[in-house]
């Protein structure tokens, strides 16, 4: 019987021995060693990285020596490079791909998607934040106590005094607001401030706890709780709501380093290295799925969720998860001070694995296959803006007479520093254009407009109107003004249109350069006033938007008046045009 049961004993330990050496054997041959892969791509870097790389549509964008900005290719090309002329703080790229610099000079420096600098303003104080794009595109800064506004076109709208600020970045809630987190505690609760995008201070919000962190969804604000909890805060009514606790999960562990990244527009991953990757519906609170990420430390480098599989990297290595939780594939990461020397490192959307050297270097690993793999950054598209502030202010049934299209208001829009006034300024312009708009089409198209309210414009109040809309250097006024384009018979009115246009040529959705293809198509040959206004409009277009509005639009409007129907004023118009756009190097 005694030999039975030691008999049994080393029949049971032989299992777990041969089970645990398996095991052990399989996580070893699961992991690739970088450093034993052969290298995709080397490519040289035009000077010492100083900062992450930030992933692009088109491949990456990062600090060089400290004031250069440079862009690459999915496959490390070097696109371009700008000398700043002072040391970078940092940068934050938009929804269209502009980027917002911000310098040890205090300034804000505007930077379209071609490398081009469009402008440099004065901030007016310091700070180590990020800008923050608004919904229509303006620029949100914050410093220790104060916030600014700036327009797309480097207006400063407004600047505010606030209370000492904490060291949170601001975020922007569900309705366009701005959420400004404050350094004062209110019984060990943290305060935060709720601004409108106009610079009036809406409310003050004392949280239900300590907030150490928090992230931007569709449903409002995220915020994590000094406890762990994750809670959403956000606007019940967008049409001048007031802020409220939406839900509270307590399932979800955060803490400061907990990362967020948007799945889609309900579904959103909250990371927290070492213990767990969780997705959270936004719009109930509810966690839907979770697995353990314990072996992706603090340190967490990028973050990205592709073709259902989630890459998340640290210092040390970068695993792939399938969206069920299943480990994909785990790489370890060269030692630092290895034969690649980087110091930094980036995953890209074409399934590079990337490290940047000091000296000057980059190496490439291919680590997986994706989607995105086709390096396609010239043939970009424009992303249409949807949102917009309209929840701020009500567009009454009514039109505004001349009076509201003054000089005045023009004056006073160049000048900045307007603040709220824009809300009666916007109001008015977009109701007049409303009206216009629906009358005009109601001409065309044989439409009862009996029950329009409506004042005849005079041709100056019309020209006033016109001159104003792009000085709101926003998204939606551009498209407004696009709409007038459309609509627009009158020659001198449509030549006063294009001008507008060309004092910003700010067109994120393309819809201008679309009704200046129409309109072309639709002029006579003969009309070479109002050809050479669109050329000289495309051209500012082209400059502001940079190379991808070229690409995909600008181009073919400009080669298609080489057709012989237009004379030889009007195509040199275009060689001139065209030689404009490729002095600027973009």
């Amino acid at each position: 019987m005694m030999y039975k049961k030691v008999y049994k004993k080393i029949i049971i330990l032989l299992f777990f021995s041969f089970f645990f050496q398996n095991s052990f054997s399989n996580n070893l041959k699961s992991q690739v060693f970088i450093d034993n892969l052969d290298r995709s791509f080397v490519s040289a870097l035009t000077g010492s990285p100083s900062s992450i790389p930030v992933s692009t549509e088109y491949g990456f964008i990062l600090i060089q020596e400290n004031r250069f900005l440079a862009s690459y290719s999915k496959n490390g090309q070097c696109l371009w490079q700008r000398n700043l002329n002072s040391k970078i703080v940092n940068f934050t790229i938009g929804e269209n791909e502009f980027i917002y610099v911000i310098t040890s000079k205090n300034e804000l420096v505007l930077v379209n998607p071609s490398g081009l600098i469009l402008w440099k303003k004065p901030i007016g104080f310091s700070t180590n934040l990020c800008a923050l794009e608004g919904f229509d595109s303006r620029i949100f800064i914050q410093g220790k106590n104060t916030l600014s506004c700036f327009g797309i076109g480097g207006i400063k709208k407004w600047s505010i005094k606030t209370e000492n600020q904490s060291s949170l970045p601001m975020k922007k809630i569900n309705d366009g607001s701005v959420i400004v987190f404050l350094e004062k505690l209110i019984n060990g609760k943290s305060v935060a401030i709720r601004v409108s995008p106009f610079g009036e201070v809406i409310e003050e919000i004392v949280f239900q706890g300590k907030i150490i962190n928090s992230f931007e969804s569709n449903e409002g604000l995220m915020v994590v709780f000094s406890t762990g909890e994750l809670g959403m805060f956000s606007i019940k009514n967008e049409k001048k709501g007031m802020a409220y606790s939406k839900w509270l999960n307590k399932d979800i562990v955060c803490t400061k380093d907990s990362k967020c990244i948007k799945i889609n527009n309900s579904q959103y991953a909250i990371i927290t290295p070492t213990k767990e990757l969780s997705v959270i519906n936004c719009s109930t609170g509810i966690k839907q799925t979770s697995f353990s990420i314990a072996e992706i430390k603090n340190n967490l480098l990028t973050i990205d969720f592709l073709d259902n599989k989630y890459i998340l990297s640290d210092f040390e290595k970068t695993i792939v998860f399938y969206s069920t939780g299943k480990k994909y594939k785990h790489f370890i990461h060269p030692e630092k001070t290895g034969k690649y020397n980087w110091n930094y490192m980036t995953f890209t959307d074409a399934g590079f694995l990337i490290y940047f050297s000091n000296d000057w270097t980059i190496n490439s690993f291919k680590i997986i296959s994706t989607s995105k793999e086709k390096n396609n950054y010239n043939f970009l598209t424009y992303k249409k803006n949807l949102k917009n502030y309209n929840n701020f202010f009500e567009l009454e049934n009514y039109v505004p007479d001349g009076s509201y299209f003054s000089n005045k208001i023009l004056e006073t829009l160049k000048s900045g520093d307007y603040s709220t006034k824009e809300i009666d300024f916007s109001k008015n312009i977009i109701s007049g254009i409303n009206s216009y708009v629906f009358e005009k089409n109601s001409i065309q198209t044989n439409l009862d407009s009996t029950n329009l309210i409506k004042i005849e414009y005079s041709p100056i109040d019309l020209e006033n109107l016109i001159s104003i809309v792009p000085y709101f250097q926003t998204s939606q006024m551009s498209e407004y003004l696009a709409q007038l384009l459309s609509v627009e018979t009158d020659k001198t009115l449509i030549i006063k249109i294009l001008q507008g246009i060309s004092q910003c040529g700010y067109d994120p959705s393309g819809e201008i350069l679309l009704e200046i293809e129409r309109l072309i198509k639709n002029s006579n040959p003969n009309d070479k006033l109002i050809l050479s206004s669109a050329v000289d409009c495309v051209y500012e277009i082209c400059r502001f938007m940079g190379r991808p509005a070229f690409v995909s639009k600008g181009k073919n409007i400009l080669t298609n008046l080489f057709y012989p129907q237009y004379d030889e004023s009007t195509k040199k118009s275009v060689r001139q045009v065209m030689q404009k756009l490729a002095d600027l190097k973009m």
